[in-house]
C-alpha cells in the first residue's frame, strides 16, 4: 500500500529515489519500474545489516520518508543511523514509540482514512500537493499497482496448460472459463484465518453449482501444509501454486475473482484489477482493505461486535496487538453462506 506513494515521488522528477523494502515481496512489487534509481532489501542477518547501514551512510541522503504504519522504534532509527538529514514520519501522539525524538519531520496519521491514502499525505511533506477527496471515493488513479512481466504472463498460461485448467480467456460449455483464486493463510496473526474448513465448504460449493470451473490456492512457503490440506478437501478442481511473487501474481491475473483473507496477496489481486473479496474479522479494514474498484470487504456485524475492528497498531501500540488473545468471534461470525453470497452478488 505505499507503491502509490512511490510512484508519485518518482514520476514527480524532483527527486532520485532509492528503495529501502522490508522483504523481496514487496521489492517484487516494483521489479521493472525504471524510476527507482537503487533498490535495497533489509537483510536479516546482523554483519550484513550493519555493512548496509554503512553504505546507505556514504550515500548521503537529503530526505527519508517512512511509510505508514511506521509506530516501531527501527522506522526512527535507521533514518538516523544513516546520517539523513530531513526524516519524515507519521507521528501517533501519546503512543508513539520511545524513539520517535530521532525523527525530525513529524507528520500527524490521521484515524480513520485508508493506508494507501494515509501513505498520499506523506506527499506534502515533499512539496508535492495532495488533499483527500471529501467524498468517499477513492484517490483517482493513485491506486497501488503490481508489475507484470511477459514472462512472467508467459508462465502462467504455460501453468495452466500443463494442468489442464486453461486461461481466463478460453472457453468451457459456451461461455469464458472461469477461475476462483483462493487465499486461506494469513501469515503469523491467527485472527486473519477465516478457516481451511470454511474456504473448502463455500469453494466447494461454489464449484458444484457452475459458479466457477477451478481453483487456484495460492499461498507462501510457510503455508505449504495448509495449501495442501486445502487441495484435500476441494478434490480434483483445485491446484495449488507455488511460485514467486512475480509469477504468483501472472496467476492471479488470471482469475476471475480472488477470496482471500486480509492478506498481501488479497491486496496484489486488487492492484491488477481482479474482483476481490477480502474477509475481515478483528483487523481494520477502514486501513487494509483491499484498494481499488473491483474490491469487495465482508466484516462482522459490529452492532453484534462492537469491538470490531480491535487491531491495535499502529495508533494504540507498538506490536500487532487484538484484542482478542485466543478466540475470535467476530470473523468466527461469518459464515459460509454470507460469503458464498457475497460471491455470487459480486459475479454475477
Amino acid at each position: 500500500m505505499q507503491s502509490p506513494l512511490i510512484k508519485e515521488v518518482a514520476l514527480s522528477d524532483r527527486y532520485i529515489v532509492d528503495c529501502l523494502f522490508g522483504n523481496t515481496g514487496m521489492a517484487s512489487v516494483f521489479k521493472g519500474f525504471y524510476k527507482i534509481n537503487n533498490s535495497y532489501i533489509l537483510p536479516f542477518k546482523k554483519r550484513e545489516y550493519f555493512n548496509l547501514l554503512l553504505k546507505l551512510f556514504h550515500v548521503s541522503y537529503d530526505i527519508t520518508i517512512a511509510c505508514f504504519p511506521s509506530n516501531r522504534p527501527q522506522f526512527h532509527l535507521l533514518p538516523f543511523l544513516i546520517g539523513a538529514k530531513e526524516r519524515i514520519i507519521n507521528s501517533y501522539g501519546k503512543n508513539a514509540c520511545s524513539f520517535s525524538f530521532l525523527s525530525n519531520r513529524r507528520q500527524e496519521a490521521i484515524r480513520g482514512i485508508h493506508d494507501v491514502e494515509q501513505n498520499l499525505c506523506l506527499l506534502n511533506a515533499l512539496g508535492i500537493p495532495f488533499s483527500l477527496r471529501s467524498s468517499n471515493g477513492k484517490v483517482g488513479e493513485m491506486t497501488p499497482f503490481f508489475l507484470l512481466s511477459q514472462e512472467d504472463r508467459i508462465f502462467a498460461r504455460d501453468f495452466l496448460t500443463s494442468h489442464n485448467i486453461g486461461c481466463n480467456s478460453d472457453k468451457r460449455g459456451g461461455r469464458d472459463l472461469k477461475i476462483l483464486g483462493l487465499h486461506a493463510g494469513a501469515g503469523p496473526i491467527r485472527g486473519k484465518r477465516w478457516g481451511i474448513e470454511r474456504f473448502s465448504e463455500v469453494t466447494c460449493r461454489l464449484l458444484r453449482e457452475g459458479v466457477f470451473d477451478h481453483a487456484l490456492i495460492f499461498g507462501g512457503g510457510d503455508e505449504r501444509d495448509d495449501k495442501k490440506r486445502l487441495s484435500q478437501l476441494i478434490g480434483g478442481q483445485a491446484t495449488v501454486v507455488s511460485a514467486d511473487i512475480n509469477k504468483t501474481g501472472a496467476l492471479i491475473e488470471e482469475c476471475s475473482l480472488f477470496l482471500s483473507n486480509d492478506t498481501g496477496l488479497m491486496h496484489i489481486a486488487s492492484a491488477l484489477g481482479k474482483k476481490t473479496l477480502g474477509i475481515f474479522g478483528p483487523t481494520d479494514w477502514v486501513r487494509t482493505a483491499p484498494y481499488g474498484e473491483n474490491a469487495c470487504i465482508i466484516t462482522p456485524d459490529t452492532e453484534k461486535f462492537p469491538c470490531a475492528p480491535c487491531l491495535k497498531y499502529p495508533f494504540e501500540d507498538v506490536r500487532p496487538q487484538l484484542g482478542c488473545s485466543s478466540s475470535f468471534p467476530c470473523l468466527e461470525s461469518i459464515t459460509v453462506d454470507m460469503v458464498y453470497k457475497r460471491v455470487l452478488s459480486i459475479v454475477e
